[in-house]
């Protein structure tokens, strides 16, 4: 399989997971119901890209890389063009699960467990740039003839790859099943269980924080600059490339995680974090630009801070529970955090409500980070297959 689509996949896995949630301010207007009444039509697309992950794993493992890879680019522009010809609200939800499921195929290890592994190598900056380009899409297609038009291109573009590629393709080496091993962290049951308390909250409310800031980012710069003119297409654009530049930023945290050890990281993350969320909520709105920019970057690095506690912290023996642990709490975070959205904009009409409650969320991380011993632990969680 070529290098260069295997790179390309969480590209485009991420740009169409985030086409609708952008396009969910427009889609209201159009179906003349409420923002968060649209906004839960994406709720089957983000539990399905987090689900999917387990069989998108057995895929891989069962059937090779390349197969997994033309299961990806096929399945999900097949999807794209489903969603692009729904009639109704229902026939979207229902092509937007189908989307989620075969998105999850680009990366069935997910961004935390990848990082974990070993295999980070810039693909998760290609995946913070699929995410401000699945928005700047969205809005170039509203544009220019309807956001519906963002699905048809992408999906298109990926059918055609996904052709070129089962055309190209070579039979591919099966991988060992051994594995190199490195220092073991030791087995100390009362660490192990504070360990996974922390892991379990940044699963769950380090999730939480992700998803919900970067589906609501359009909205809020709608809210908060709308006395200058910036319509959906300003917000929008301000908001891609925010997201666009904390991708790029990416780098330098994970490096300088590697400096500091998780436990520091984290501490430092969310005091930072959760203050930045309350200025964002109760202050000023002249400010909301100076605010968001920082605390994506923030956020994204408290994902770092987690796949350095699944590598450095977690023992050979608790990594299966470890790893359970992670996805199935992910997968709850996947799935609250649309209806979470929904409710408290359909309450308050505004995001206030809900960048309070990310608030309260991020300063319960900043407390688990007391749980952690203070001292890093060597030996990967998962190592490259030889």
């Amino acid at each position: 399989m070529p290098r260069l689509l295997l790179a390309l996949a969480p590209f485009f896995a991420r740009l169409n997971l985030l086409i609708f949630p952008t396009a969910a301010l427009v889609a209201a207007r159009e179906w003349q119901v409420s923002y968060g009444h649209a906004l839960m039509t994406a709720l089957p697309l983000l539990a399905m890209a987090a689900f999917g992950r387990a069989p998108a794993m057995w895929l891989w493992h069962r059937a090779g890389r390349g197969t997994a890879m033309l299961v990806f680019w096929l399945g999900t522009g097949a999807a794209c063009l489903l969603a692009a010809t729904a009639r109704s609200q229902l026939q979207l939800a229902l092509a937007l699960g189908l989307l989620g499921l075969m998105a999850s195929a680009a990366n069935p290890l997910g961004g935390t467990a990848q990082r974990a592994s070993g295999r980070w190598s810039g693909r998760l900056v290609i995946g913070g740039l699929g995410s401000a380009a699945g928005i700047l899409l969205t809005l170039l297609m509203q544009r220019h003839g309807g956001w519906r038009g963002a699905f048809e291109a992408s999906g298109g573009t990926m059918l055609v790859i996904g052709m070129l590629s089962a055309c190209f393709r070579r039979p591919e080496p099966r991988a060992s099943a051994s594995a190199k091993t490195s220092a073991a962290v030791p087995d100390e049951g009362w660490i192990q269980l504070r360990v996974l308390a922390a892991i379990a909250t940044s699963a769950l409310l380090g999730s939480l924080i992700a998803a919900a800031l970067i589906v609501v980012l359009p909205k809020l710069f709608m809210e908060r600059m709308s006395g200058r003119g910036l319509g959906f297409l300003g917000a929008g654009t301000i908001a891609g490339l925010i997201v666009g530049v904390a991708a790029l930023a990416s780098a330098p945290v994970d490096r300088l995680l590697e400096r500091l050890g998780a436990r520091r990281m984290l501490l430092l993350v969310e005091l930072a974090t959760a203050p930045l969320l309350l200025m964002l909520a109760l202050g000023a709105r002249s400010r909301t630009l100076l605010l968001v920019g920082p605390l994506v970057i923030l956020v994204g690095a408290e994902r770092s801070v987690a796949s350095l506690l699944l590598r450095r912290h977690v023992a050979p023996t608790w990594r299966s529970r470890a790893l359970a642990l992670h996805y199935g709490l992910t997968l709850l975070a996947a799935v609250m955090a649309v209806p979470l959205i929904a409710w408290l904009d359909d309450a308050n009409g505004s995001s206030s409500a809900l960048l309070l409650v990310l608030a309260w969320a991020s300063s319960i991380l900043f407390a688990s980070g007391f749980l952690l011993p203070a001292r890093p632990r060597a030996g990967p969680l998962l190592q490259k297959t030889a």
